[in-house]
C-alpha cells in the first residue's frame, strides 16, 4: 500500500471510532425516549425514496432531559449538525 492509501485507511478508522459511539448513543436515545422523540425509517414507494425522519414531540424536554443524558451538550442544533 502506498503512503496515501495508508493515510486514508487511518482516517477512516479514526472516523469510525467517532461515528460508532455517536450512532450507538443516537439509537439508544431514540429507543429509550419515544414519548418525546421518534424515528420513522425511510422506504421505497412507487419508485420514489422517502427519507427517514426524526420527529421531536417535545423539544424543551429533549433539550433539557434527553440530550444531556446521551451527549455532551443539550443543544438540538448541535445534534442536527452531527
Amino acid at each position: 500500500t502506498s503512503g496515501s492509501q495508508m493515510a486514508a485507511e487511518t482516517v477512516s478508522a479514526g472516523e469510525e471510532e467517532k461515528t460508532i459511539p455517536f450512532l450507538r448513543r443516537l439509537c439508544d436515545m431514540l429507543q429509550e425516549n419515544d414519548e418525546v422523540i421518534s424515528f420513522y425509517p425511510g422506504c421505497h414507494k412507487n419508485g420514489q425514496t422517502l427519507l427517514g425522519r426524526i420527529i421531536i414531540h417535545d423539544r424543551a424536554r429533549v433539550e433539557s432531559e434527553v440530550l444531556p443524558k446521551y451527549f455532551n451538550h443539550a443543544s438540538f442544533a448541535s445534534l442536527r449538525r452531527q
